[in-house]
């Protein structure tokens, strides 16, 4: 990411007038898929739950999140995604009393019984949540200078499992995200980080659950002749019929080795993306990229910002495409 972003900002210093930039939200498939015969979820607490938390004070190091808390957010995430039919929240820790290291690791037994009583024809267990705590000095793009703070590693373990099977579907799904907390808030203690990295934690691992929604950037090129340039104005006014309708023009009367054709080139791979036609925006793009000077900053970008990114996602979205089978 670093390396596109410098390269945007080298080719902002040549041309910055004749590139426009968007963002664009793309739904990405989740990184596990289920089958289609399940519709209802229990999400299940099975951690170990310690309440001794500082109302007063901090103490750095190792600390145990909320397993209740994460259960109930993870439920509450899984359910905002509309990808299953029905959620169901079993907050009541299922170790409750047993030792930090005991497994926890569900028997068939188990989870047919949980499954069960629950109704449902998956289960998500909550199996862990760490945090680790330790004083830091940060630079935030909002703050003047440098600013002390507590930085905390936030870990989720989750397991998946299906009735039917003698085994998990899955198990110790691990995600980890670092949270920053202000050192001088008055307010601060231990119950407030492990309550709000708890929370957090039920965000982690919901990349394996449901398909996800991404925000992405893009440019195209704004400049070079009135066409192109009015047909900015449209992209600006979200109104992308005409864009293209100007851009499939300049296309069709450029000369087929020129860099007009190839600008145009990229924007209709940009316009066809944006219809979610990624075979089309596939062709276009590898046209503007072999049309685009070696070594030239078209060049890098062409292959970096848009034909790596569409190849990519190319892929993803047949695993999409058989994931979101269960709604035909």
């Amino acid at each position: 990411m670093r390396k596109y972003i410098a390269l945007l900002a080298c080719f902002g210093l040549f041309s910055c007038s004749s590139i426009g930039y968007i963002s664009m939200d793309s739904l990405y498939p989740s990184e596990l898929s289920f089958p289609p015969d399940v519709k209802s979820v229990g999400v299940v607490d099975n951690t170990v739950n310690h309440d001794t938390l500082l109302t007063v004070g901090i103490t750095l190091g190792m600390l145990e999140g909320n397993g209740k808390i994460m259960a109930r957010q993870l439920a509450n995430n899984i359910a905002d995604g509309d990808y299953f039919s029905e959620v169901i929240l079993c907050d009541s820790s299922i170790r409750a009393g047993l030792p930090a290291d005991s497994d926890f690791k569900l028997p068939q037994e188990k989870v047919q019984e949980l499954a069960s009583d629950l109704n449902v024809d998956m289960l998500v267990t909550v199996d862990g949540v760490g945090i680790k705590t330790w004083q830091d000095i940060q630079v935030f793009w909002d703050t003047p200078g440098p600013v002390e703070v507590i930085s905390g590693e936030v870990s989720s373990v989750i397991s998946i499992y299906v009735p039917s099977r003698k085994e998990p579907m899955h198990v110790a799904l691990g995600a980890q995200d670092t949270m920053y907390w202000g050192l001088n808030d008055s307010r601060l203690t231990e119950k407030k980080i492990v309550e709000e990295a708890s929370l957090h934690a039920a965000s982690l691992p919901m990349k394996y659950l449901i398909p996800q929604w991404k925000t992405e950037d893009r440019f195209y090129y704004s400049g070079g002749n009135v066409d192109m340039r009015d047909a900015a104005v449209y992209v600006q006014e979200n109104n992308w019929t005409e864009a293209f309708h100007l851009w499939k023009r300049v296309y069709d009367s450029s000369n087929p080795k020129s860099k007009k054709r190839m600008r145009a080139a990229l924007n209709l791979a940009l316009y066809y993306e944006m219809q979610s036609n990624i075979t089309e925006a596939l062709k276009y793009a590898e046209e503007a990229m072999a049309l685009a000077k070696p070594g030239s900053l078209d060049k890098k970008l062409i292959t970096l910002y848009h034909v790596r990114t569409l190849s990519d996602k190319s892929l993803k979205i047949q695993k999409l495409d058989l994931q979101m089978q269960r709604f035909k």
